[in-house]
């Protein structure tokens, strides 16, 4: 059962005061859970395969990048032989898996020391045959990017620099040591000198290029504190996060957020390459997770003044803004949304019975499936929590999720051509 309108709405006015909304949240989802536990830990009408290796916790991380390479050859995850209830530490590694689809099997490990448990390492494929993912480098305390040819099984480049996302040869990065301390869910906790985080003159987003692995600051957090300034910007600690190339690699779009008083605020950035201009496409009291559905157009979960909490449909050129099939999707609440020829899948987080739901929306013909359902108990919580964080393969065939409704963290593939009715 998932909350109601009226529940949504108490939450969304602790959304800004996160220390009080945690204390509440936590009680009132115990207390409900009591009445409305599930008989079941999964229900999916499809075909479903956990990967993992040696009975290690797997994992693949954020949403919107698939393991699968283009060619469907090689899989990439995380492993981790160390219980993913606890928080992520500095003292070991997680592995990197290249496995191969054809012949099951895995063909090498890639340790790495900068991970956290929602995003890993953010690890991803830059074309079919490289991926890139980041590590830390105690020599000379930095976080570093490699970049491995799944072909020969070797690390092709070092780049001194840790990358967000990727687009062909450039990539872009930001101070993983600064989320660490305002975001710790997507930071990475190895660095022995620490970030200054009032400092925001020398600090924002920077563009690598990966073929020669040089770097520039594109944007300071100051240059865009100037785009839309208030005063509760005043004396307050800042953070960039969810840096996100557009389809061609010609614009980015990223969260601004900042705290004071036990409050944060949030804006939606957007960089244009071609105009090299930063613009606030919009600004508000949650602003949260989004998908770019074309090269102009994103699907974003937000508060609106006047339309309240929704799935929203943006143009990031001209701001223009409308509720995004309100019918269909207000019902759900906040969610991870992901889009490919039109398809778009998300999750949920918990609802009243700690299941949290697939949802696969055809946005061409206005249609919605409900994929499956997945149970997480609350051993994972906070910065240990699994979210579905669902991601299409490349050829829509796919959809990948990250679940504990086993007990513990594993990466699922559901096979969108097999439904169990049919088997």
């Amino acid at each position: 059962m998932q909350y109601s309108e009226l529940e949504k709405k108490i939450a969304s006015a602790f959304f800004n005061f996160p220390r009080s909304k945690t204390v509440v949240k936590f009680i009132y989802q115990k207390l409900n859970y009591f009445f409305h536990k599930k008989s079941y830990t999964s229900r999916t009408k499809y075909d479903i395969n956990r990967i993992n290796i040696n009975d290690e916790e797997s994992f693949f991380g954020y949403y919107g990048k698939s393991p699968l390479n283009q060619s469907n050859q090689y899989l990439l995850f995380h492993s981790s032989k160390h219980p993913t209830t606890l928080l992520p530490s500095n003292k070991f590694p997680i592995d990197i898996i290249l496995y191969d689809m054809k012949n099951q099997n895995v063909l090498k490990k890639f340790p790495t020391f900068a991970y956290n448990w929602q995003q890993g390492s953010k690890l991803n494929w830059i074309n079919n045959h490289t991926f890139v993912f980041n590590d830390y480098d105690k020599k000379n305390d930095r976080y570093i990017a490699k970049i491995i040819d799944a072909n020969s099984k070797k690390n092709t480049h070092i780049i001194k620099y840790p990358i967000y996302d990727t687009h062909l040869n450039r990539a872009v990065s930001i101070n993983f040591d600064r989320l660490n301390i305002l975001s710790p869910d997507y930071g990475y906790r190895n660095k022995v000198n620490k970030t200054d985080i009032l400092d925001s003159k020398n600090d924002g987003i920077s563009l690598i290029d990966l073929e020669y692995g040089s770097s520039k600051i594109l944007c300071s957090i100051d240059d865009v504190i100037d785009t839309h300034y208030t005063s509760s910007m005043d004396r307050a600690p800042h953070w960039i996060n969810h840096v996100t190339f557009s389809p061609k690699g010609d614009k980015i779009i990223f969260l601004h957020r900042w705290g004071k008083n036990n409050k944060r605020y949030d804006s939606l950035i957007l960089y244009n390459f071609r105009k090299n201009s930063i613009t606030c496409i919009s600004e508000g009291t949650m602003i949260s997770h989004f998908s770019w559905i074309d090269n102009n157009q994103i699907v974003v979960y937000m508060q609106d003044k006047v339309l309240g909490l929704n799935y929203f449909h943006l143009n990031v050129s001209t701001k223009e803004k409308k509720v995004f099939h309100e019918q269909l999707l207000s019902k759900f609440g906040d969610g991870h949304p992901s889009f490919n020829s039109g398809l778009m899948i998300f999750d949920t987080y918990p609802n009243k019975s700690r299941m949290k739901e697939l949802v696969l929306f055809d946005s061409n013909n206005n249609k919605m499936e409900i994929i499956g359902e997945f149970f997480e108990d609350f051993r994972y919580y906070k910065q240990t929590r699994c979210d579905l964080h669902p991601r299409w393969s490349f050829d829509s065939k796919n959809i990948f999720i990250d679940s504990v409704h086993e007990g513990k963290r594993y990466l699922y593939r559901i096979d969108m051509g097999v439904s169990k009715d049919e088997v």
